[in-house]
């Protein structure tokens, strides 16, 4: 009898050690594989353009500070601005029309009430460049606004609109440079 109790008692502590592994094991297969789920889906194609809602409109593209790729995106100018907007679509299958939120129908508004907007497609999304490491969830997407906000892009629409860029760049600036 007592080497059955024995036994028993060898076998139940081996189960928090067996725990252990196949947790561990689960881990690196999420690590390993997970990453594969969560890039993007097929590109979804940019639907509809600002003059759909009464927009006058032009095509712009620009550089991030980090990559060599090229962004596209729209630039709306207001009569007499206030300021300029940089107007930026969520994830998964969005894109500067935003066509889940009424984003051309949200720059309309904005450019009525004398706001300058700038509507860009991130990397990874409707028509600019993509990258190989896909969607990084706003590590390298935050310099798709910082980019829109200085170097060419900032001079062109310093151009296109001699007042308020400043105070965007500067609320945009820090906005896409928390936690750096």
């Amino acid at each position: 009898m007592p080497a059955l109790k024995s036994s028993a008692r060898r076998r139940g502590r081996r189960w928090p050690l067996r725990a252990g592994a196949a947790l561990l094991a689960l881990a690196v297969l999420a690590i390993v594989v997970g990453p594969s789920f969560m890039g993007p889906g097929p590109r979804v194609p940019v639907v509809g353009s600002p003059a759909d809602v009464g927009l006058r409109y032009e095509s712009v593209s620009f550089h991030p500070p980090d990559r060599p790729i090229t962004l596209r995106a729209w630039w709306m100018p207001a009569e007499a601005p206030k300021a300029a907007l940089v107007l930026v679509h969520g994830g998964g299958d969005d894109n500067r029309a935003q066509a889940h939120a009424d984003g051309l129908g949200l720059a309309r508004d904005l450019v009525a009430q004398r706001y300058a907007v700038l509507a860009l497609d991130l990397r990874n999304y409707g028509e600019s460049d993509g990258t190989p490491e896909g969607v990084t969830f706003g590590e390298a997407e935050s310099n798709d606004v910082i980019g829109a906000m200085k170097g060419d892009s900032a001079r062109q629409l310093k151009g296109k609109m001699q007042k308020g860029i400043g105070k965007a760049q500067a609320r945009i600036g820090r906005a896409s440079s928390r936690g750096r």
